[in-house]
């Protein structure tokens, strides 16, 4: 979204603020994405809610500390986007034992909010249900 001579984007559609950038920092890439959506408020969205950052995650970066998104809010959107190569590649990744399944369960019910028939992958419907 973003480009060295442009290294932020910024714009508005129907009443939202929209924020987009990327860099490559030390050889990793990193994103950042704000919106700012008054009327999604009280859900738990990965970008258009304020309420997510109630739930943030800080991480050390390079020495720095960084606030991000839980990672099952960002499962829940990878989920309505149908990024299956994505979410396979971060359940790999991460401990699925540490995730928070009541977070997870609230974002994905909060994304059907916004996509009414999600699906949810089999993968991740397992460690909902435990089965």
């Amino acid at each position: 979204m973003s480009t060295l001579e442009e290294p932020v984007m910024c714009f508005g559609v129907g009443g939202e603020r929209w924020t987009f950038g990327r860099w490559i920092v030390g050889g990793t890439k990193v994103e950042l994405a704000h919106i700012d959506a008054p009327a999604v408020d009280g859900l738990m969205l990965e970008t258009r809610s304020p309420l997510v950052w109630g739930e943030r995650e800080v991480l050390s970066c390079g020495g720095q500390s960084v606030p991000t998104v839980p990672v099952e809010v960002q499962l829940a959107t990878m989920v309505a986007r149908e990024q299956q190569d994505r979410l396979a590649a971060t359940l790999r990744a991460i401990a699925p034992a540490g995730l928070d399944l009541s977070l997870l369960r609230r974002a994905i019910s909060d994304k059907r909010v916004e996509v009414p028939d999600l699906t949810v992958p089999e993968a991740l419907d397992r460690l909902l249900t435990g089965r």
